[in-house]
């Protein structure tokens, strides 16, 4: 596994946001399938979309400081040279 290569902060951002509207698409289609008289069908695709969007701005800000603290924690690649 290459660990020099600059990732993209944008991966994990576009990940994040999809994940978080799967589950709320997925707790309302569970909920409507199990009778939940709570889950409203018609508030599911805008409440999908305000959860993509909050965990995206929320982890815009944790992601970057998530991978600082960790360049300080984990220890430097070693290269071992065969012979």
């Amino acid at each position: 596994m290459r660990t020099d290569i600059a990732r993209s902060p944008l991966g994990p951002l576009v990940f994040i946001a999809a994940a978080s509207a799967a589950s709320v698409l997925t707790h309302a289609l569970l909920g409507g399938l199990l009778g939940d008289p709570t889950v409203s069908w018609a508030r599911a695709p805008m409440a999908a979309i305000a959860s993509a969007f909050y965990c995206m701005l929320l982890a815009s800000l944790v992601v970057p400081l998530v991978r600082w603290l960790l360049s300080f924690l984990m220890p430097a690649p070693t290269v071992f040279l065969r012979r």
